[in-house]
């Protein structure tokens, strides 16, 4: 969610509360129902109590409108496409490509621990790769083996196009997690 969308909710909340207290108020005999009239006739007869109320109904009015819209947009998309056959659509999940990632990146050697990130592309994926390698590691050539290994592993096993495997060696990556 958006931070103006948060705003608006903020704003909406804000403003049937304030609705809240006066019908509370206003059932309660705190608020006389004679106090409500000359409110009402202030709002009439006066121009700015009239703008002004007629502000805040236009503001109500388009914070319900868009407030209703806010959350009816589909989530993004989570897997990945692999095939439409006869039957339906094949996907994976994106949590699928990261576990597998994992695995097959920790199977090379001198590598310690791995974090994946992947992103959804419109012809493919990137896997973004977070590794801790061994003291004694030579990291250019790790760092080659596991693009190698990681690519070919979630393109055979997925069938996914991998566009991009960026490695950053980082041996300071939580192993607790």
């Amino acid at each position: 969610m958006r931070a103006t969308e948060r705003l608006l909710i903020i704003l909406f909340s804000l403003l049937m509360i304030c609705v809240s207290v006066l019908i509370v108020l206003l059932s309660w005999n705190i608020i006389s129902s004679s106090d409500l009239d000359e409110f009402i006739k202030a709002i009439n007869t006066n121009v700015i109590f009239g703008a002004l109320a007629t502000v805040v109904a236009i503001l109500l009015l388009f914070l319900s409108i868009r407030i209703m819209f806010v959350n009816t947009k589909r989530p993004a998309v989570n897997a990945a496409m692999i095939k439409i056959s006869d039957s339906g659509s094949i996907r994976v999940s994106i949590e699928t490509v990261n576990t597998l990632a994992i695995k097959f990146a920790r199977s090379v050697e001198n590598v310690r621990d791995v974090r994946i990130n992947t992103v959804l592309l419109p012809d493919g994926i990137d896997i973004y790769i977070r590794a801790a390698l061994t003291a004694d590691a030579k990291i250019p050539e790790v760092s080659q083996n596991i693009q190698s290994t990681v690519k070919t592993a979630i393109e055979d096993h997925t069938g996914l196009l991998i566009k991009n495997i960026p490695v950053f060696i980082d041996n300071s990556v939580d192993t607790s997690k």
